[in-house]
């Protein structure tokens, strides 16, 4: 689930991603496996959100949460060629759950990306 009215976003009944959080509650959780928070911290597996399946990643600065970057699975995206079909499918999965591909909120932001130089496609949560 995502609340889009304060940016947290559930990865599943015991932990939340809250925006600013400390990594030092992320690695009291289950999730935490030795990552540095100097590092784009990668959380292992697909997670559910919104009744779809993503890979999560983890921006910390300060060792305060300031983006979750989320990665749709699909049996559409073989390899990088098809990287610009997940942009479309993030932009669709936004519209279904009624935001646009570029959203701003007290909080943060909301944006879809695809990154040319990285081939990446991404939902981006950043938070102030």
């Amino acid at each position: 689930m995502i609340n889009f009215d304060n940016g947290c976003i559930e990865l599943d009944t015991e932990f939340d991603l809250i925006p600013n959080s400390e990594f030092e509650k992320f690695k009291k959780s289950k999730y935490y496996s030795n990552q540095n928070e100097k590092y784009i911290v990668e959380i292992e597996g697909l997670h559910r959100i919104c009744g779809k399946e993503f890979f999560v990643s983890l921006v910390f600065q300060n060792s305060k949460l300031k983006q979750v970057c989320l990665m749709m699975s699909s049996s559409q995206i073989l390899d990088f060629a098809d990287e610009l079909n997940r942009k479309i499918i993030h932009d669709k999965f936004l519209a279904e759950i009624r935001m646009s591909d570029n959203n701003n909120f007290e909080w943060g932001n909301i944006v879809s990306e695809f990154d040319r130089k990285s081939c990446i496609s991404s939902i981006i949560f950043s938070y102030n």
